[in-house]
């Protein structure tokens, strides 16, 4: 058979890791139409040096520590241009970073101990599309402020929020400090204790108390207020339903 008539329509190869496609449509040498025979099916448009060097690539092989694949967005010739560009590629980083904390063995922050990335955001088009339909410029994406403890990347729990949110819900996580054993919020203050709360980066004095105990019940109603203050500032802006659970969960009594 002349070389000419290997890569006819109906033909079949595998590409270098065993992945069998088949010829759909040949419109020349540098045009040609290929579907991947697995269960995703994936139509690929290649060239004839491609097929037969085997390095036509299946976009739902995972490539991202064995997890992580592209999927159809991989069957698209050329990226999106313009803005879509840069979204698709900030997209593609967080979605690495956040593949690379659930599952690169090197990755060692304790925080992520138990991480996972949802079945659907396995495939970066599934994220892809979830994170240009969610995306606010300049805010962070967040995965256990919807749901506490949450230990899940998936469209279900994540959420865009601001900065400022991300920081007042998750900033020392409310533990004591090694340095003085005291409540988060509360510093010694002469021979008192003193009330300190943290707004926009901004350490306010809450008032003195003569005991820890004092002290700590200020910190506290004096933050459900501040908490009251920011989301009621947010509302519309975050999505509605983590509005309204944090609401509820740290604002009950207020507004």
């Amino acid at each position: 058979m002349k070389e000419t008539e290997v890569c006819i329509v109906g033909a079949r190869f595998s590409n270098k890791f065993s992945e069998e496609f088949e010829i759909l449509e040949r419109v020349n040498n540098k045009s040609i139409l290929v579907k991947f025979l697995d269960e995703h099916g994936a139509e690929i448009r290649t060239q004839k040096v491609h097929i037969l060097s085997g390095k036509v690539r299946n976009p739902y092989r995972p490539t991202l520590f064995g997890v992580g694949y592209i999927g159809e967005l991989g069957c698209i010739p050329r990226k999106p241009q313009g803005r879509g560009l840069e979204l698709y590629e900030q997209a593609y980083a967080r979605w690495c970073g956040i593949m690379e904390r659930a599952y690169s063995p090197s990755y060692n922050n304790p925080a992520y101990t138990g991480v996972s990335v949802s079945k659907d955001w396995h495939n970066f088009s599934n994220f892809y599309n979830w994170y240009v339909e969610n995306w606010v410029s300049g805010w962070d994406i967040d995965k256990d402020l919807l749901v506490e403890g949450n230990k899940v990347y998936g469209p279900e729990f994540c959420r865009f929020v601001p900065v400022h949110i991300n920081n007042l819900f998750h900033k020392n996580g409310g533990r004591k400090t090694a340095s003085s054993c005291l409540p988060t919020g509360v510093r010694r203050h002469g021979n008192g204790y003193r009330a300190v709360l943290s707004k926009k980066g901004v350490r306010v004095n809450m008032g003195t108390c003569s005991s820890v105990e004092e002290a700590e019940r200020v910190y506290v109603e004096e933050k459900k207020k501040y908490i009251y203050e920011v989301l009621t500032e947010y509302k519309g802006l975050i999505a509605d339903d983590l509005f309204y659970e944090l609401m509820g969960r740290y604002c009950n009594g207020h507004g």
